[in-house]
């Protein structure tokens, strides 16, 4: 009986661990992603936390706040303690008193949950305790003309704050008496002219007799 070679052919065994390996990069692509995407969830959130409020009924929110006014930004700053901080010029006041059109807000969650970022000249309605502290959550907003209504149907129109004062120069005061240097070096010349005027009235004295 004649001798047939047989042809070898792939078990299958074989294509079966082949598939795996071809998709072992993806596999392993789409793990590292999961992993990712979980942690950056899981750094936001304490933040998001952080910043969920109890309420965002702008009316409610008016009620709460010891203070309420719109005012311009005038500037930002951090401070020691690293909170957020607006310098602002208060222009109108709905509810409460301020010392001084010129207020400095403080944000106290700090960076947990801030205030976004204010420009110079931004427009804000401040809903503050009567330290100067507000939250995202307290109501403190960039001002919108809807937000305004509803603030003046619940707390009247408001009072118009006169303009603070600018900033005021420092006036050096005008010495009457002459400086120090210079009566140092008039001295000798006047002591000078004045034993010249004593030397001419000996002289004079003296011709005379």
């Amino acid at each position: 009986m004649p001798r047939t070679d047989r042809v070898s052919r792939p078990l299958h065994g074989d294509r079966v661990r082949a598939i795996p390996r071809a998709g072992l990069s993806l596999l392993l692509a789409a793990l590292v992603a999961l992993v990712a995407s979980a942690g950056i969830l899981a750094v936001q959130a304490p933040a998001q936390a952080a910043c969920s409020c109890k309420t965002q009924d702008l009316k409610k929110l008016t009620k709460r706040a010891d203070v309420v006014y719109t005012g311009v930004v005038q500037g930002t700053s951090t401070s020691s303690d690293g909170k957020q901080q607006l310098q602002v010029v208060a222009q109108r006041l709905f509810k409460g008193e301020l010392s001084s059109a010129r207020v400095t807000v403080t944000n106290s969650l700090g960076s947990s949950c801030s205030l976004g970022e204010p420009k110079e000249g931004d427009r804000w309605l401040f809903l503050t305790t009567t330290a100067a502290t507000t939250t995202s959550c307290a109501g403190t907003r960039p001002l919108r003309p809807r937000d305004l209504a509803v603030v003046q149907r619940s707390l009247g129109v408001g009072e118009r704050l006169p303009e603070p004062d600018p900033e005021k120069a420092v006036r050096t005061k005008v010495e009457k008496s002459a400086p120090d240097d210079f009566a140092r070096l008039a001295a000798p010349g006047a002591a000078a002219i004045l034993l010249g005027l004593l030397g001419l009235a000996v002289v004079g004295r003296v011709n005379r007799h």
